[in-house]
């Protein structure tokens, strides 16, 4: 397994597909979380990721097959 360090800038889209409520993100925090607290997460998602550059680590397996 190796990771890859980068960073990438957030879209509404994105953060529309994480929150969604089909999406395991959004069943996981609809959950635990009142529609109010789901709220003030999106708002706060939105003003602290949307359009600005975050740090972004991607981990990928390389598997070998013999046969």
């Amino acid at each position: 397994m190796e990771r890859f360090p980068d960073s990438r800038r957030i879209t509404d889209r994105e953060l529309e597909a994480w929150l969604a409520p089909d999406s395991a993100y959004g069943r996981a925090l609809a959950a635990g979380l009142t529609a109010a607290e789901l709220k003030l997460v999106r708002e706060t998602f939105q003003a602290a990721l949307v359009g600005r550059e975050s740090a972004w680590t991607s981990a990928v397996a390389f598997l070998i097959a013999r046969k």
